[in-house]
C-alpha cells in the first residue's frame, strides 16, 4: 500500500493493479517494437552493403583474371 494510499484509506484493487501493469506492458512492447523495426532496418542495410561488397570483389576478381591473362599472352 502506497502512502497517499495509506493516508487516504484506499488500496488498489487486483483489478486497478493488472490494469495499470498492462498498460506498462504495452508501454514496454511498443519500445522493444520500435527497437526491433530499428534493427531490421540496420540489418537490411548491413545485407545490402556486405552484397555490393561480395559484388565488387568479384569483379575485381575477373578483373584480376582477365588481366593476368593478357600478360600471359604478352599483350
Amino acid at each position: 500500500m502506497g502512502l497517499l494510499s495509506w493516508l487516504f484509506g484506499t488500496s488498489d484493487t487486483d483489478a486497478d493493479k493488472l490494469s495499470r501493469l498492462q498498460r506498462e506492458m504495452s508501454v514496454k512492447q511498443k519500445d522493444i517494437n520500435e527497437w526491433q523495426d530499428y534493427i531490421d532496418a540496420s540489418q537490411k542495410e548491413k545485407d545490402e552493403i556486405d552484397r555490393e561488397v561480395r559484388r565488387l570483389q568479384s569483379a575485381l576478381s575477373k578483373k584480376n583474371v582477365a588481366e593476368n591473362r593478357l600478360k600471359d599472352k604478352g599483350l
